[in-house]
């Protein structure tokens, strides 16, 4: 799955550099339409992770996945994260140097992104291996599915004011 998410990240990265900044600095309807697209999607994914099941039987839903399965699953969360694109669209072109080649900033800044990502999401599983046994041992599952989607929805009403 990191695999597929490390790969996700490296395309948005690539694809601000290549031009999706230009485009909605000339184009901010578009960006505009993102916002509230990004917002829908916080929304949905919201009202989805209010209503998810907590596996408190310590069960992965996951664990029939083939390797490719789980692979396209993150490639697929990095890529149609709207927040991400929005985020390095924004982001990147404050750190490009028009004078210089971008080439070379960009195989950098997309090399440093990636590393961070994958020390990142080392982290989390880390953290949500230990995390786990809490949540399943005593039932709070529940509860971090409705934290979670309580930000989801603050942050989509964030977007549109």
């Amino acid at each position: 799955m990191m695999a597929g998410e490390l790969t996700g990240v490296f395309l948005v990265g690539a694809a601000s550099f290549a031009g999706v900044t230009a485009l909605m600095m000339n184009y901010p309807q578009i960006f505009i339409t993102a916002k509230f697209a990004a917002a829908a999607f916080l929304v949905y994914s919201g009202v989805k992770a209010w209503r998810a099941p907590t596996h408190v039987d310590g069960k992965n839903p996951n664990a029939t996945l083939t390797r490719r399965q789980l692979a396209a699953q993150g490639f697929l969360t990095a890529t149609s994260n709207p927040k991400a694109w929005i985020f390095l669209a924004a982001l990147l072109p404050a750190f490009i140097d028009a004078e210089q080649s971008i080439i070379p900033q960009a195989a950098i800044m997309l090399s440093v992104m990636v590393v961070i990502e994958f020390i990142s999401l080392l982290i989390y599983a880390s953290g949500g291996k230990a995390l786990k046994v809490m949540l399943t041992n005593r039932g709070l599952g529940h509860w971090l599915n409705r934290i979670s989607a309580s930000l989801m929805f603050g942050i989509a009403i964030w977007l549109l004011l």
